[in-house]
C-alpha cells in the first residue's frame, strides 16, 4: 500500500528509525483504505498522504521521550498519532478515547488485526475529564475539541498531578 522505503527515508531525515515498524504501518495503511469505504475515517487514503499527513506525524510525536508510561490519544479518529505512537514504542500503555461508535469499531478492528494492545473509551474528552479518566495519563494527544473547552484546561484535568506540577 505505502512506499516503505519512502516512508524510512522520510522518517531518518527526521531522525526517526521507522524500519521496525514499517511493515506494520503498511498493514494499518491497507487496513484504513479498506475500511475508509465503508465509514469515512480520514479524507487522506493515497499512499504518500497517509505517509506524510498521518504516519510521519504520528512518529514525530511517538519519538518525543516526553511520550512514555499511560498515554491517551483525545479524539483519535481512525487511531493517528495513538496507534502509531503504539507500534513505535509498544511499552506504551495506550487509551484511545473517540466518541464516534463507528470509529470505535474500527479502532478495535484495527489493533486486533495489528497486534497492539489498547483500552477503548467511547466518550467525548470533555466528560471523560470530568469522570474516571481525570489524572490518569503521563501523556495526551490531541487534534480537535469542543471550542468551548480551552485545550489547554481539558489536557491538564487528563494528565497525571504529578505531571501538572512541572
Amino acid at each position: 500500500m505505502i512506499d516503505t522505503e519512502r516512508l524510512i527515508r522520510k522518517a531518518a531525515a527526521y531522525g526517526i528509525d521507522a524500519a521496525p515498524v514499517v511493515r506494520k504501518l503498511d498493514e494499518y495503511a491497507a487496513l484504513l483504505v479498506e475500511y475508509n469505504q465503508k465509514v469515512n475515517l480520514t479524507a487522506i487514503t493515497d499512499a504518500e498522504g497517509i505517509e506524510d499527513r498521518h504516519f510521519i506525524d504520528s512518529l514525530l510525536l511517538a519519538a518525543r521521550p516526553e511520550v512514555c508510561g499511560r498515554m491517551v490519544d483525545v479524539g483519535t479518529g481512525a487511531g493517528f498519532p495513538g496507534i502509531v505512537a503504539k507500534l513505535f514504542r509498544p511499552e506504551l500503555d495506550l487509551t484511545l478515547m473517540e466518541p464516534t461508535g463507528k470509529r470505535v469499531d474500527f479502532l478495535k478492528y484495527a489493533c486486533s488485526a495489528l497486534g497492539v494492545e489498547a483500552e477503548f473509551a467511547k466518550e467525548r474528552a470533555e466528560e471523560a475529564a470530568r469522570k474516571q479518566w481525570r489524572e490518569s495519563f503521563d501523556a495526551v494527544s490531541y487534534t480537535h475539541l469542543r471550542a468551548h473547552e480551552t485545550r489547554h484546561d481539558l489536557v491538564c484535568r487528563l494528565l497525571l498531578e504529578k505531571k501538572k506540577k512541572k
